[in-house]
């Protein structure tokens, strides 16, 4: 209730342009879990592009997406009539399971559960009443707990854990928010969470 009123008043004075929503964003977030359950977004199975370097990627698998949590201060702005909104948000049970593929020394296996990421969307109005969503971009910051690896004795080398989860967070941070087919710009054309009440009733309210 309280971040509500700041956000209020400051756009009333017209010299705050930023805002924390947190309270809002707790409110809304498992709205948003029910919502990609209904979905079918509970698990997704991504296949991938390779990798420059050993071990090649050639797969993720995810599980148990509807965990969303406020993992930060979450920000809205306004832009004339669109609100951009800052998110800091996690999964908490999501499994992400990695195949790996070493050159010619056979597959290896890499598990992790929860993960976090700062996610960045701009709310636009759509009518009188409602919204639609742009997906602008997303930073993974974390992967979470490591759970389980398994890695032949030819691993080309390659150290355990630690040095992949230091390739793979910039590795899909890049093919999340380029032009490729699993950029997250593409949810544009198929997920607009402002089907949601909750979610348009929060852009009207971000907009008194």
């Amino acid at each position: 209730m309280i971040s509500s009123v700041v956000f209020i008043l400051a756009f009333a004075t017209s010299t705050v342009l930023t805002a924390t929503v947190n309270e809002k964003i707790d409110e809304i977030l498992p709205h948003i879990n029910k919502y990609f359950a209904s979905k079918r977004f509970d698990s997704v199975q991504i296949p991938d592009f390779g990798y420059p370097a050993a071990p090649v990627f050639i797969g993720v698998q995810l599980s148990n997406l509807t965990t969303l949590y406020r993992t930060g201060d979450c920000q809205v702005t306004q832009d004339g009539e669109n609100i951009k909104v800052k998110l800091n948000i996690g999964l908490k049970d999501m499994k992400t399971s990695i195949m790996l593929v070493p050159y010619m020394h056979g597959p290896g296996s890499f598990v992790f559960t929860g993960a976090s990421a700062e996610l960045g969307i701009t709310m636009m109005p759509e009518g009188t009443d409602s919204c639609r969503i742009s997906w602008e971009y997303i930073t993974i910051k974390t992967l979470g707990d490591v759970i389980g690896y398994c890695f032949n004795k030819e691993f080309d080398g390659k150290a355990p854990p630690e040095q992949l989860k230091g390739d793979i967070i910039p590795y899909y941070n890049k093919r999340l928010n380029g032009q490729e087919m699993f950029s997250i710009k593409n949810l544009n054309s198929f997920l607009n969470l402002c089907e949601l009440k909750e979610v348009a009733d929060a852009f009207r309210s971000f907009k008194k």
